[in-house]
């Protein structure tokens, strides 16, 4: 039986009937704003340009609301951030259909075994997604999406290992998981919209570029320099 998604279970964030819808997209749209303006910045893992509000799936747009909200400084909006935290971690939980009995640490080693489990961090998987996809744009903000969120996870993991050693409970990601190539240049990352994304691409089809495919050229081999070398990527 299929799962109800968090909105369907009463999870996404409480909806003031007395708002105008108006009202309630423009609530929305600035506490997007907000994520890109502040959190972003540190954690560029969604692809800013492309990010559209009607399009994008329920669980990580309110993902993006729960951290705008808490970024806002406001005592009601980071109220609402803590109470959506906690009923998308239920619903999580529930997902696994076991109990947790220490939900902050379980959860992070949780992710990691389940993406390594289906190759989320798999090159050749991560193209796989996208086989039937033609568009260029499309299949490099994916993977590259998909990218960035390894190298965030892989932060958060060695952030986590460095406090106290004897609490860790559970796989943390290692570079060695992170089986593709270092994420594209600023210039990619950066493009305003999609179309000049598309052209940026097409420029750069023409050039000389390490093979992606190569897994010499990948975080898992090269992993070493990408923390001790002098270019480091931004996470």
């Amino acid at each position: 039986m299929t799962r109800p998604s968090p909105d369907e279970q009463g999870l996404a964030p409480s909806v003031d009937t007395t708002v105008s819808v108006q009202d309630r997209t423009a609530q929305t749209k600035r506490y997007v704003d907000l994520y890109f303006t502040h959190f972003h910045s540190h954690w560029p893992i969604l692809h800013r340009a492309t990010f559209s509000i009607p399009d994008e799936p329920p669980l990580l747009l309110q993902a993006v609301l729960m951290i705008g909200l808490w970024v806002s400084e406001k005592a009601s909006a980071r109220q609402a951030a803590v109470d959506l935290h906690q009923k998308l971690g239920l619903w999580g939980r529930e997902q696994r259909q076991r109990p947790l009995p220490r939900p902050e640490s379980l959860s992070l080693s949780s992710l990691v075994r389940v993406c390594l489990r289906t190759n989320v961090f798999y090159y050749p998987s991560m193209l796989e997604r996208y086989h039937d996809v033609d568009s260029m744009a499309c299949i490099w903000i994916g993977v590259e999406e998909m990218g960035r969120l390894g190298l965030a996870m892989y932060k958060v993991c060695s952030l986590r290992r460095s406090g106290n050693s004897d609490d860790i409970e559970g796989r943390l990601l290692q570079l060695s998981d992170l089986q593709y190539p270092v994420p594209d240049s600023r210039l990619l990352w950066d493009a305003k919209s999609d179309l000049e994304l598309s052209q940026l691409l097409q420029l750069e089809a023409g050039r000389e570029r390490l093979d992606a495919r190569d897994m010499a050229n990948w975080i898992s081999v090269c992993g070493t320099v990408l923390e001790s070398g002098s270019e480091r990527w931004s996470l």
